[in-house]
């Protein structure tokens, strides 16, 4: 039992870690607590269509030779269905809440949905592989699964001030178009050659993390610019 428990701590930690951090990253205008759990929920609720949809597109892979097959699997079956579900959830639950009121949170709801539906299958990897697997996942699929859906979140901000419906769609594609690229390398490489795999992940994730910070900077810039947070009292000190 106090294994279990030990397992099940360590599968939900870094999705706790990792909000905490990009939380705090929302530094003018905190979303509130009841729509980040619905997003967060939404990213849960999505594991099983997901589940659903990867199991009837899985077999389709066989029809392509190799490494055709593995690419298939890693951007399609895995990366195209997770990331397109988790846009659906942020669109659902907070894209048109009033709350959703800077560049900024586009990154914020994306991630914090990506952690419900990361923070899921990291405890059914763990119930069925063990405490090993959380400590890895810890390092890789959970952030992975953050920074992929968070550089979509900025182009999800960007569509929600867009001036037209035709704009907001192009970044709503781009963004997912740039999660499905990232995550669908992800698993190629893993997929590829799981010990070459690690490596390229590793600067992978890392070029990912220092992307998604600059996006964020610019996030916040933007939103500066448009006057969208205008008179927000932020540590002490008015803006603008």
């Amino acid at each position: 039992m106090d294994y279990l428990l030990i397992s099940l701590t360590m599968a939900v930690a870094p999705g706790v870690v990792l909000f905490w951090y990009y939380n705090s990253k929302d530094k003018y205008r905190k979303e509130p607590a009841r729509l980040l759990w619905k997003t967060a929920l939404g990213g849960v609720f999505i594991t099983v269509p997901a589940i659903i949809v990867e199991r009837i597109l899985g077999p389709f892979s066989s029809q392509f030779p190799r490494p055709l097959n593995l690419a298939f699997t890693a951007f399609i079956v895995a990366a195209l269905t997770e990331e397109a579900l988790k846009l659906w959830a942020v669109r659902l639950v907070a894209y048109n809440h009033k709350a959703f009121d800077e560049v900024t949170d586009g990154i914020i709801y994306c991630v914090v949905a990506s952690l419900g539906f990361a923070v899921l299958e990291n405890v059914l990897y763990v119930l069925n592989l063990g405490l090993l697997v959380a400590l890895l996942r810890a390092f890789t699929s959970v952030p992975g699964h953050v920074i992929f859906s968070g550089v979509m979140g900025f182009y999800v901000g960007l569509a929600r001030f867009a001036p037209d419906q035709g704009t907001a769609r192009r970044y709503m594609n781009q963004g997912l178009g740039y999660a499905v690229l990232l995550h669908g390398l992800y698993d190629f490489f893993i997929f590829l050659n799981p010990v070459v795999g690690l490596v390229l992940n590793a600067l992978l994730l890392i070029w990912g993390f220092l992307r998604l910070r600059l996006l964020i900077k610019t996030a916040h810039r933007l939103d500066l610019d448009s006057g969208r947070v205008q008179g927000v009292v932020v540590l002490g000190e008015s803006l603008r």
